[in-house]
């Protein structure tokens, strides 16, 4: 799973390599408990990469290319 939705928003999977990228951009991290510490390795993905499809793409694939070294 390189990306999920929850509460309407959209998160992609990062890691060290590109987690910079997402708090650059004002970009949170998803926190499915919020009552509780801790997080998962997604971020939300920034409404300026969301507007534009060719940047999105290239965000996805990093995500997805991720995901697909944990395998």
């Amino acid at each position: 799973m390189f990306a999920l939705l929850a509460d309407d928003v959209a998160y992609l999977k990062v890691d060290d390599s590109t987690r910079g990228n997402f708090i650059d951009a004002g970009s949170g991290p998803f926190t499915p408990y919020p009552d509780k510490p801790g997080m998962m390795s997604y971020f939300e993905i920034p409404p300026d990469v969301l507007e534009n499809p060719a940047e999105l793409v290239s965000w996805a694939n990093e995500s997805l290319a991720i995901q697909m070294k944990k395998k």
